[in-house]
């Protein structure tokens, strides 16, 4: 993927969901007889020790800064993927475009942030950093969207959802409290988030990633994720 797309700081979130996106094709309708339960997206109890990254993920550095550090720790038998960095950017994906079909569902993960960037506000374009956000990338540049559109989940206090200026990003806030180092299990609908940010029916999720972002404000940052998982049908949040 060529890094001299990106740009900061909404643009790059934009296009680097043009660039996971952009070679997803369908997935043969059969497959929507044969999809499992549950799809697990990082699949981290099978992941390599040591290892920067869950089997089948890539990475992507914002352009002009470092790419965040990236391990799968095993503490005491829970296996979690950690990401540091302090004023660097960069997105961790797995393309999905070709895994049994997305449909109804929920995805639910569990989280922590023992450092987020000290001064990062996401209510001002020059200070939005975090220390880490789940994506959702839904369409390709072959579908009728003009461009694929991106749904963030940023960890934080609880604030309400939001779009961003430009159309094709939304923002929600998940989980809480923004700095912690007790895990925290977040559950969301992203067809229904989809929906009720931008009004139509989504077109199929291609991509599903961890974005990690010190870059405005060059603070440190570490966040934790395990148990990243599509969960299929319409449970109730936990």
């Amino acid at each position: 993927m060529p890094a001299h797309l990106f740009e900061r700081p909404t643009q790059r979130w934009l296009t680097m969901a043009a660039l996971i996106a952009v070679s997803g094709s369908a997935p043969p309708r059969s497959l929507h007889a044969q999809r499992p339960a549950n799809v697990e997206i990082m699949s981290l109890p099978i992941a390599a020790i040591p290892s920067g990254l869950p089997d089948g993920w890539e990475t992507q550095a914002v352009r002009g800064y470092r790419l965040p550090m990236s391990r799968i720790v095993d503490s005491s038998g829970v296996r979690y993927m950690r990401i540091s960095g302090a004023g660097q950017a960069g997105w961790f994906f797995k393309d999905v475009s070709r895994s049994p079909v997305l449909t109804a569902g929920r995805l639910q993960w569990t989280w922590r942030a023992p450092i987020a960037p000290d001064g990062a506000d996401m209510s001002r374009t020059e200070t939005d950093d975090a220390a880490i956000r789940v994506f959702v990338v839904f369409g390709t540049r072959r579908s009728l969207l003009r461009r694929p559109r991106v749904l963030f989940y940023t960890l934080g206090d609880g604030d309400p959802p939001r779009t961003m200026r430009n159309p094709a990003i939304g923002v929600r806030v998940a989980g809480r409290p923004a700095l912690t180092h007790d895990w925290v299990m977040v559950s969301v609908d992203p067809m229904e988030d989809f929906r009720s940010i931008w009004g139509q029916d989504p077109p199929p999720i291609t991509a599903i990633g961890i974005m990690q972002d010190s870059d405005q404000t060059r603070r440190a940052a570490v966040a934790d994720i395990h148990s990243l998982t599509w969960r299929v049908g319409h449970a109730a949040s936990p």
